[in-house]
């Protein structure tokens, strides 16, 4: 338990500093409580409990990291922030709102440890992380994107997700049963993306 009470101190100071950022307001880690019990301590039932409330934490925090990232208002480093939790805690109820943020480029690069926490485009790496939802959402998505740096950040993630022989394949099997022109041509263009 030592290691998930460490990656739950980190998120709760990456929150506070999202926080902090998005409000403008003066908020410390020490501001945020997320305890993860000892379950080894615990009786069937409490354990059964402290579990849920683990759980509910997780919905809660992911629900305000969604809203962030969909907030007008909220700075590119605030939403660059918000990413990159996401992406962390795998949260596969993000993935419409990061592959609606795909091309959110990241204000600065993560200087924090030698090998940064986000790259050029947070949200992009995010959706790599959270995996099969999200490579079928922004398959499903470059049916219709027209946009060329979104096109390749979607094939990044299904390149990062699947591989590229599979990635290749998924590709190659929609556009086998596609018949808009539109549609085709823009499977055919992320085609082009991957390597041959």
């Amino acid at each position: 338990m030592r290691n998930l009470s460490v990656s739950w101190l980190t998120l709760v100071a990456l929150i506070a500093l999202l926080t902090s950022l998005t409000m403008k307001t003066n908020v410390s880690a020490k501001d945020f409580r997320i305890s993860v019990p000892d379950f080894t301590a615990t009786s069937e039932k409490e354990g059964d409990e402290a579990a849920a409330q683990v759980l509910k934490s997780y919905g809660k925090v992911t629900g305000e990291l969604i809203d962030q990232m969909r907030d007008r208002n909220s700075s590119a480093n605030a939403k660059t922030l918000a990413a990159y939790l996401l992406g962390e805690l795998r949260a596969s109820r993000a993935v419409w709102t990061l592959a609606d943020n795909i091309d959110l480029k990241a204000p600065r690069i993560d200087p924090k440890f030698s090998i940064g926490r986000w790259g050029e485009f947070p949200a992009q790496e995010a959706l790599h992380k959270i995996g099969v939802p999200a490579a079928a959402e922004v398959l499903r998505r470059l049916l219709t994107e027209q946009n060329e740096l979104r096109r390749k950040l979607m094939v990044k993630v299904i390149r990062g997700v699947y591989g590229d022989d599979l990635g290749r394949l998924f590709v190659q099997n929609r556009l086998a049963k596609e018949t808009d022109p539109m549609h085709k041509e823009n499977l055919n263009l992320a085609l082009k993306e991957f390597p041959q």
